[in-house]
């Protein structure tokens, strides 16, 4: 997979090629494209690539997705931008030498859009699944008051 080069013409190549590919699939697919970048691309600045990439593919397919589309793969993807948004991921961002290195790593907002889309594309059904992560995330932040 091209998306480990540290060129980035050649990862953008890989990326714009790869939306085309799951664009002709369907959504039905993404999850195995997630699992199969998850275990390529797991370390260092490939974190920040498979976040984005990741994002770009919903993006992609938001025009002809419908609600329930990504059902089947909800608690995957909502791990995956998790860990980006508020994870290791995140906090590697925030250093300076890291972020200045690639469009991938300054792009900051990118999980949390993630969020919407997913949002957007969910079934009612799956309505506990996408909000478990952030009443979860809730509960451990925040102290437990007593009255």
């Amino acid at each position: 997979m091209h998306l480990k080069s540290r060129a980035q013409g050649v990862r953008d190549v890989s990326r714009e090629t790869l939306y085309q590919i799951v664009g002709e699939m369907g959504p039905k697919y993404i999850e195995y494209v997630a699992r199969e970048m998850e275990g390529m691309l797991n370390r260092g600045f490939m974190l920040h690539v498979f976040g984005y990439t990741l994002h770009g593919l919903l993006v992609h397919i938001l025009p002809t997705a419908v609600a329930g589309d990504l059902d089947h793969c909800l608690g995957l993807l909502l791990d995956i931008f998790m860990a980006d948004a508020v994870g290791q991921t995140a906090s590697q961002k925030e250093i300076n030498k890291i972020a200045a290195k690639s469009k991938e790593t300054k792009s900051v907002g990118h999980s949390f859009h993630a969020f919407e889309i997913l949002a957007s594309l969910c079934s009612s059904a799956a309505l506990p699944t996408l909000l478990y992560p952030v009443i979860t995330m809730l509960v451990c932040s925040s102290p437990l008051v007593f009255f």
